[in-house]
């Protein structure tokens, strides 16, 4: 529970760096413990990466500005964040599970390729910004090896307060069968350490 909550506290910092304005600062802050202190921040992160998603397609804006794109890594801990969401009844299972399908669908379905525009890949990694409607490459941004790394560390997200979380849904082998032939589906020898 410890890690989790620094990780969820330092999204927390992030998401916050990230909007267009300075965070509310209440005169009781001085006046939490530690545990109310976490919670909120834990809470805070997780509202940002739900909010800040567009439903029908899991994608998370990289930052708080509705012209911001979808950040691929954004989407990793947003995948992480739903199982604390769920762990705190801030969502309901079944909320979080139908966003994680959303989610593993529109990564797993996208068109892979290297045109500018209208792809959401190349050979199994990501680019690292996407339209937030058409989750297609925008910017002629890279293929973004470290942000995919996120975005499937988010799929996989060991924790066990997640590994509780899913053991106790009910089974659903799409799920299963999608998060694992994501790994098998990357080909990383296509990259050229050698050169």
């Amino acid at each position: 529970m410890r890690k989790t909550a620094c990780w969820i506290a330092a999204a927390a910092v992030i998401a916050i760096a990230l909007t267009t304005g300075p965070p509310a600062v209440s005169a009781s802050v001085d006046r939490l413990t530690d545990e109310e202190l976490m919670d909120t921040l834990q809470e805070s992160a997780f509202q940002f990466f739900w909010n800040e998603a567009n439903p029908s397609n899991g994608l998370i804006r990289d930052r708080s500005a509705s012209w911001a794109p979808c950040s691929i890594a954004s989407v990793g801990f947003g995948l992480s964040a739903i199982c604390i969401g769920i762990d705190h009844g801030w969502i309901t299972r079944e909320e979080g599970r139908e966003r994680v399908l959303t989610t593993l669908e529109t990564f797993w379905t996208g068109p892979q390729g290297t045109g500018a525009s209208g792809y959401i890949g190349y050979k199994g990694l990501f680019y690292h910004f996407l339209d937030m409607n058409s989750a297609t490459r925008v910017w002629d941004c890279e293929v973004s090896t470290i942000d995919s790394a996120l975005l499937f560390a988010g799929m996989h997200y060991q924790e066990p307060e997640y590994i509780r979380t899913w053991t106790s849904l009910p089974a659903d082998s799409e799920v299963e069968e999608v998060i694992r032939t994501f790994v098998i589906r990357q080909p990383l020898l296509w990259f050229d350490f050698v050169n």
